[in-house]
């Protein structure tokens, strides 16, 4: 059977159909492809750009006639719609003049749309031939990581929870629930805006929902208020302005003091469990993290997006939210985010709570760095004294010795224990399959050793260990941390151990490249084929061509036959696109944090 590029089969028979805010009726190939790409054009029109334009289903004789070279068009199997195409113009047809027409910021919330559908990509991530800015289409594969094609039972899943969502609206601004956003529902919408005096955009968010629920539900009675005692209530005069308690069990639990934990939490929310405001973000302003939306926040991170605070610690590390384990699945929770932060931020102090240690604590916290943001350190070290004054805390500011173990005695060398937390040396033993003692002794080097493919002695040289330099550099390829590849454990890599721990195992090591480097730009920012954002490293300006050459040497050596000239091209390109496909990661033809991971550069 003949199939298009996604996988779908040819039809241009027994279509269903929705309705453009421009008044085009577009055909698709099922009701539930209708739903949701009813749904995603609403969504472009009301709060991207208005539509003008949408098209949809073509017979194979009028694709031939826009465009002969694609007849695998997901077009012909009406699971592709084009919007306006005059602004958003396919690359072939306008040369090395091409641009986007999306600005960062067009581009950032076309992609949280098409995140929330979860089975719709843009044509601008094609992975062969030209990029089409105007293209919308069926996903050719439902994962970045299992590349097996979108089925019609992946479609219709989608379509259920988008199409739930749009009776909700439609049931709320009292027009037929057929489930399929159109210009009727959009002027319904206008007018109950207007009725509760909103804002009136057409955009059903929060205040509109709020508003709709109000109405249809009787005013609850006020939740009493739970009255605070001892550290908790010491918060709330503070200014800590939520989850005070939460805060208290927290700093118990992971073992911090809680002036400390205070101080970030006051730096970060004063306690409120939202989202961050960082722009072009996940979920950026979206307020109250709930577990619906937090699945949405995890989908649009492992679609692309940057990563955005969540929660009283604003987590925002990009490792810590792959893969999605149960320990992070669960941080919409205040109590669990606050004890997820409190350990990595127990993890940078080691013990010492000193002024400087607070500083390079929160600098760490705050950028990933010792020595990336200065303000947010000394923020962190002015707010630390003054609730020490206010709970009377007498805080440690000298460093904790290491731990002495009267278990075993034989000279390890570098004491793995004296750095990492007791639960990370466990977890770390069951990684290697030694017994979890908590006891870093001579088995568990001999493991950590044999599994860097260095021959195990049971001693880490105190003078720079050869396993520990492959460890820091697993850490500096997955993490994008900035460490020294010394061989010496230290405060830095006992934080980017933790934060290893939670985002992935101790694998390959034997054959991993000491020669390595952190991805040199934000996460966000990729070595591409130039689209006309901010976004893209294409080699246009002479300071990325050395990377780019960099790239292209590695990918040379990976067996492509491509020209090192630091500039990014279409050659450059499709080795990327071959190398994500073998590492199961988003086969987008861009470097990113990702990729550049994954290619050992």
């Amino acid at each position: 059977m003949a199939v298009t590029a996604n996988g779908w089969p040819l039809k241009d028979t027994g279509l269903a159909t929705f309705v453009a805010p421009n008044g085009h009726v577009t055909s698709v190939a099922s009701r539930d492809l209708a739903i949701l790409f009813a749904y995603l054009v609403y969504r472009w029109d009301t709060e991207l750009e208005p539509v003008t334009a949408c098209y949809g289903n073509r017979t194979r004789a009028e694709q031939r006639k826009v465009n002969p070279a694609s007849m695998d068009s997901n077009h012909i199997s009406a699971t592709a719609i084009d919007v306006n195409g005059a602004k958003h113009p396919y690359e072939h047809t306008a040369g090395s003049a091409w641009t986007s027409g999306f600005s960062p910021a067009g581009l950032a919330k076309l992609r949280e749309i098409l995140a929330a559908t979860g089975v719709l990509q843009t044509g601008l991530d094609f992975t062969h031939g030209y990029r089409d800015a105007m293209h919308v289409q069926v996903r050719e594969s439902l994962s970045d990581r299992y590349s097996r094609p979108v089925s019609a039972a992946d479609v219709a899943a989608a379509a259920d929870r988008v199409g739930d969502w749009a009776a909700n609206v439609q049931t709320a601004v009292g027009v037929t629930a057929d489930r399929i956003m159109g210009p009727g529902t959009k002027q319904a919408v206008r007018a109950f805006q207007a009725e509760h005096g909103l804002t009136v955009d057409g955009i059903w968010g929060p205040a509109s929902q709020a508003a709709a629920d109000k109405g249809s539900s009787p005013t609850p009675a006020p939740t009493p208020t739970p009255t605070l005692t001892g550290d908790a209530a010491t918060l709330a005069k503070g200014g800590i302005t939520a989850n005070q308690q939460n805060i208290v069990d927290a700093a118990g639990k992971v073992g911090i003091p809680l002036a400390v934990a205070a101080a970030f939490v006051e730096q970060e929310s004063h306690g409120a469990n939202v989202y961050g405001h960082d722009a072009g973000g996940a979920m950026s302003g979206a307020g109250a993290v709930t577990q619906a939306n937090y699945k949405t926040f995890l989908q649009m991170v492992r679609a692309g997006h940057t990563s955005n605070g969540v929660g009283p610690l604003q987590i925002t590390y990009p490792g810590y939210f792959e893969p999605v384990t149960d320990e992070v699945a669960g941080l919409w929770q205040p109590l669990n985010n606050l004890v997820f932060g409190l350990r990595i931020i127990k993890s940078s102090l080691g013990g010492n709570y000193s002024d400087t240690a607070l500083d390079t604590a929160g600098q760490r916290y705050n950028s990933g760095r010792a020595d990336g943001a200065p303000d947010y350190g000394k923020a962190i070290v002015a707010k630390v004294h003054r609730w020490r004054q206010l709970l009377g805390d007498l805080d440690p500011v000298t460093p904790t010795p290491p731990k002495v173990t009267a278990t075993w005695h034989a000279d390890t060398g570098q004491d793995l224990n004296a750095w990492l937390s007791d639960a990370d040396v466990a977890k770390t033993q069951r990684i290697l399959g030694v017994t979890p003692d908590k006891l870093a002794g001579p088995d568990t080097v001999n493991a950590l050793e044999a599994k860097a493919g260095v021959k195990p002695d049971g001693w880490l040289d105190p003078k720079g260990s050869l396993t520990i330099k492959k460890v820091q550099a697993r850490f500096i390829q997955q993490l994008g941390v900035h460490l020294a590849i010394d061989g010496v454990i230290g405060k830095d890599t006992a934080a980017a151990w933790h934060a290893y721990l939670v985002s992935g195992k101790f694998t390959n090591l034997a054959h991993q490249s000491l020669n390595v480097t952190p991805f040199p730009y934000p996460r966000g920012t990729a070595y591409a084929v130039n689209d006309g954002t901010d976004h893209t490293k294409s080699g246009v300006a002479v300071k990325d061509r050395a990377a780019i050459k960099h790239i292209q040497t590695r990918l040379r050596a990976l067996g492509h036959h491509i020209a090192v000239d630091g500039r990014y091209g279409p050659a450059t390109r499709s080795a990327v696109i071959t190398e994500q496909r073998k590492h199961h990661i988003n086969a987008d033809g861009q470097v990113g944090f990702n990729t550049w991971a994954a290619l050992g550069l």
